[in-house]
């Protein structure tokens, strides 16, 4: 039976001010960018639309613009490497022999498309991590990638590096999808190696053991000779030192999730695989190598094409629906004008926020959902679609569900490591501070992304020190004082205040920085306060109660 944790006319209320509150943000949209459309700066940043409906259309989003035109360079490829793996698999041939194939393919496409330099780097980041691997210390690879990664954020290697690879001015978007793509790489070799570390340690451990072992029974054997130990005692024995075997060797391979010891092909078929090449999504090696290695184990594995071209279909729907909106919301080219912006009304700047965060939402869903769909030919289960920010209700929840691979590697290689949330709340919030310090510099290291990462990191720290207290004596005896209705209410609150403070931030992420700073400057100094809290803290006080009392319904208020 469910229960009505707030009476109907509450929930009414509350789904009719928070869809009322994107309209009307959405409306305040449009008639900013029906003002831009009438401005100098439109001549520079809209372009000629679709004839049929003759408007002007967006097309300033320089990550959506490289995307769609890599995928449909890539398009023929693709459908290539598909028949190129199928036919491997119904020709018989061993894993490796079509690994080694389908790497010789994927391998002089990225030379077709960024030369062959760009290639040769990365072979040689990748051979350096392989050699280091054999260092097994996973402090060895981290410092050998982190070095890697500045070459990503410091602008004069940078400049020597594309004057390197031959990728100037006139090849800028090579040189974009080179940097993006590298950046993925380092994130892959990361995995490769510390999985190979983690096999490496539990194989000759367990080679230890079975010496040990092996020899606690020849101990045995020799001493029950000596004193004529019965037969049936003697074979007892045994096996109770092999239940200790096993029972050690169990304990022993939980850290490492791989079957085999991985090689140097195997690396690089992971790390320059065509599909999540350019934009992802991540993958840990663990996750994909097991998976793949199924797919090619299995005499005759099954390839759902229905849900595959389902997904297919979905993905199409979303990038046409954004090629349909830049016709009426010219929310990027805005977002690059800083005199626009200072003429902005205060909801038109919070309409821009959040519009920017759900397309950004919808664009990865299309980037990282195609990439999906295309590996699954090749066994590997697709990732969770990024799931849309107006639906969630706590911003842990929003890291943990949004870009789910990137979750995944830091919580495997960085937070866990580093202690996670069982070892109190300090060493959490320790933890929590480095996986930040590293989502900064894996980002570019600029100041806005440190003042991003910064607003996340509080964010998270007092949703987890509002979960230990409301967890503890003290929040179970106040929460007794309160009905489940009014716990409700103050927890929409709460995250409504929290959302308030990372949408400040969230500015700077989505923006340049001195729009960024503009955005948030008007947000805090700039309109009085019954503005502030009818127009700002109301429309998130509106959307937050609304997706609580869906959450609630869904999850919280079900009891059987």
């Amino acid at each position: 039976m469910t229960v009505d944790i707030l009476p109907r006319a509450e929930r009414i209320i509350y789904w009719i001010a928070g869809i009322g509150s994107i309209a009307n943000a959405l409306y305040h949209l449009r008639l900013e960018s029906e003002n831009f459309q009438r401005t100098p700066f439109s001549e520079n940043t809209l372009t000629p639309g679709w004839a049929f409906l003759g408007r002007k259309q967006d097309l300033s989003d320089v990550e959506w613009g490289r995307w769609r035109t890599l995928t449909w360079q890539l398009l023929f490829f693709n459908v290539l490497r598909i028949i190129i793996c199928q036919s491997c698999r119904a020709f018989g041939f061993k894993e490796q022999t079509c690994k080694f194939f389908i790497l010789l393919f994927d391998a002089s496409i990225l030379n077709w498309i960024m030369g062959l330099r760009c290639v040769l780097l990365l072979l040689v980041e990748a051979a350096l991590i392989y050699a280091v691997s054999y260092s097994n210390s996973i402090w060895a690879i981290w410092i050998a990638i982190l070095s890697m990664t500045y070459s990503l954020n410091s602008h004069s290697f940078m400049v020597k590096k594309a004057g390197y690879l031959g990728l100037y001015k006139r090849q800028s978007d090579i040189f974009y999808y080179f940097t993006t793509a590298e950046a993925f790489v380092h994130i892959g070799l990361v995995s490769f190696a510390i999985e190979k570390i983690k096999f490496k340690s539990v194989h000759k451990l367990s080679k230890k053991t079975n010496t040990s072992v092996n020899k606690q029974e020849n101990d045995i054997v020799q001493s029950a000779s000596q004193i004529d130990m019965p037969r049936k005692v003697v074979k007892r024995k045994r096996d109770d030192s092999g239940d200790v075997q096993n029972d050690i060797c169990q304990r022993i391979q939980r850290p490492s999730d791989l079957s085999s010891d991985p090689s140097f092909i195997d690396l690089l078929y992971y790390i320059l695989c065509l599909p999540k090449f350019f934009d992802g999504p991540i993958f840990t090696y663990s996750d994909f190598h097991e998976q793949e290695k199924a797919f090619y184990e299995r005499s005759s594995p099954s390839i759902p094409f229905k849900d595959i071209f389902k997904g297919l279909f979905r993905i199409a729907f979303w990038a046409l629906f954004i090629e349909f909106q830049c016709h009426f919301f010219y929310h990027s080219a805005i977002g690059s004008e800083a005199e626009f912006v200072r003429s902005m009304t205060l909801t038109g700047i919070i309409a821009l926020g959040y519009y920017q965060g759900q397309l950004f939402m919808v664009k990865y869903l299309c980037m990282y959902g195609l990439s999906c769909e295309l590996l699954r030919f090749e066994g590997i289960v697709p990732q969770s679609s990024p799931r849309c920010i107006s639906w969630v209700f706590s911003y842990t929840d929003m890291w943990k569900y949004f870009d789910v691979g990137l979750y995944q590697f830091i919580k495997r290689y960085i937070f866990i490591p580093l202690g996670g949330s069982h070892s109190g709340f300090l060493r959490q919030a320790f933890a929590s501070g480095l996986v930040f310090a590293f989502i900064y510099f894996w980002h570019g290291a600029s100041t806005a992304l440190l003042i991003w990462c910064l607003g996340n990191y509080a964010v998270g720290l007092v949703e987890s020190l509002g979960i230990k207290i409301e967890k503890s004596r003290m929040g179970v005896y106040l929460a007794s004082f309160l009905s489940s209705a009014m716990q409700l209410r103050i927890r929409c609150l709460v995250t409504a205040l929290l959302y308030l403070v990372s949408c400040l931030q969230i500015f700077y992420f989505f923006f340049e920085e001195e729009i960024g700073g503009i955005m948030a400057d008007r947000m805090l100094f700039r309109i009085p306060w019954k503005q502030f809290i009818l127009e700002w803290l109301g429309f998130y006080v509106c959307i937050q109660n609304a997706m609580w009392i869906y959450r609630c319904h869904k999850y919280l208020g079900k009891q059987s």
